[in-house]
């Protein structure tokens, strides 16, 4: 059995679940809070797979077979392999306990080079600042004649902001697929042909109707927690909003970002706004709210991007990139470094690495790990890959270390494969 095919197939189920279940809420979620008291939740199940459906198969028209709307124009396509699975699986595991953690930066991470991260890094940032501000200003303006924390809503216009949030859920819906479909994609051929489209939408619509049959699960917790948005009117402004944000992302070129860092800064200027106004919600009650979903936003993410310019002043220089994330959780440590090595001459020895670990500490005493590094030199016809494993065992002030590692293609020595 071919394991590509494996290692595919499993990479985009969990990728599948992973995304919808972890990212959709930022944008379902209010439409959920909103609208369970009034409808069953396979109509709102339905309503959500039907915009799905759209948007899917307009990116699929528009963009030549790519459902992704061209995000993965600069992430080319590659074989997937064991390790390109192991991130949606710990985005699944965040997702059980309620942390909406950035799916963009754990699923992409194994797939783009340095430069693709470091500039996806700064849009998100950049994305989270806007957010904010845009959403304190909104709010601050908003809370001028509505009281947020109330729902002070006069009865001749509840039937208008029941109607909007309908509306206002199916552009921020479709607008978030547009960015967040890059995540799951990118497991696939760029250029789907229409058996496999619909293969997707059929799975993509039975995950909808699972999140919707369990009303969100944990990472809806996040959304109630704000104030007012279980309300029509509040869900409404919440949409358009971040709706707006996201298209102007979309539209500003076609670099992946973190949608999560987005929500997160839209809920903490509106936090922050209703505090200003509201008297009686007082900043000491906001901030640690605001604190709780940041953490959690990078929880048990370090991200490091380094550059170096060797040689600036001559003819010939070379440039330097290194970007490095690992996520701990408990006992548990998953890490990923991407080392670029671009020599600025006609033929040069360009050098492009990447690895690849994961440890656990069983105890206080024992720890297993597993690496796996490979290395791409212009010089060299093959590429070499190494994979290796180690366990270490402390008894007082003694330490017991084992290891067994192959490589193959060994770059500095010439032999293929070795032990």
């Amino acid at each position: 059995m071919d394991m590509t095919l494996v290692y595919t197939v499993i990479g985009f189920a969990l990728a599948g679940y992973s995304v919808i279940a972890n990212d959709s809420i930022q944008t379902l979620g209010t439409f959920i809070a909103s609208k369970k008291k009034w409808f069953k939740w396979y109509i709102l199940a339905g309503s959500a797979s039907a915009v799905m459906i759209f948007a899917l198969a307009w990116g699929w028209y528009a963009y030549d077979g790519d459902i992704s709307y061209g995000r993965l124009t600069r992430i080319p396509y590659q074989e997937i392999q064991w390790y390109h699975a192991v991130a949606p699986a710990i985005l699944l595991l965040l997702t059980r306990i309620g942390i909406p953690v950035s799916t963009t930066f754990l699923v992409l991470s194994a797939f783009a080079s340095t430069v693709v991260l470091e500039k996806m890094l700064l849009k998100s940032v950049v994305g989270y600042g806007l957010a904010a501000m845009v959403a304190y200003i909104a709010w601050i303006a908003v809370s001028k004649f509505i009281n947020e924390k109330f729902d002070e809503v006069d009865d001749k216009w509840r039937s208008f902001w029941r109607n909007a949030v309908w509306v206002s859920s199916g552009w921020l819906w479709w607008v978030w697929l547009s960015h967040d479909v890059a995540n799951i994609a990118v497991y696939l051929p760029r250029q789907l042909d229409l058996s496999l489209l619909l293969i997707v939408m059929a799975y993509f619509t039975s995950l909808l109707f699972y999140i919707f049959y369990i009303q969100g699960g944990p990472i809806q917790k996040v959304v109630l927690e704000k104030t007012g948005t279980r309300y029509a009117r509040s869900a409404t402004i919440i949409n358009v909003i971040y709706a707006g944000v996201l298209f102007y992302f979309k539209e500003l070129n076609d670099l992946p970002m973190s949608t999560t860092w987005v929500f997160v800064g839209l809920l903490c200027g509106r936090e922050l706004a209703i505090s200003t106004m509201n008297k009686d919600y007082k900043f000491k009650y906001v901030f640690p709210l605001i604190g709780k979903d940041f953490l959690k936003m990078i929880f048990g993410l370090t991200v490091s991007v380094g550059r170096s310019d060797l040689n600036p002043s001559q003819a010939v220089g070379t440039e330097e990139t290194s970007i490095s994330a690992s996520y701990v959780m408990g006992g548990l440590t998953v890490g990923y470094t991407n080392y670029n090595q671009d020599l600025d001459s006609a033929g040069g020895a360009d050098h492009d690495a990447r690895h690849y670990g994961i440890s656990f500490a069983v105890n206080e005493n024992l720890t297993v790990s597993y690496d796996n590094s490979s290395s791409d030199k212009a010089t060299s016809s093959v590429d070499e890959e190494t994979d290796s494993i180690q366990a270490s065992y402390t008894m007082g002030n003694m330490k017991i270390k084992a290891h067994i590692s192959k490589s193959d293609n060994d770059l500095a020595t010439g032999i293929e494969s070795k032990k």
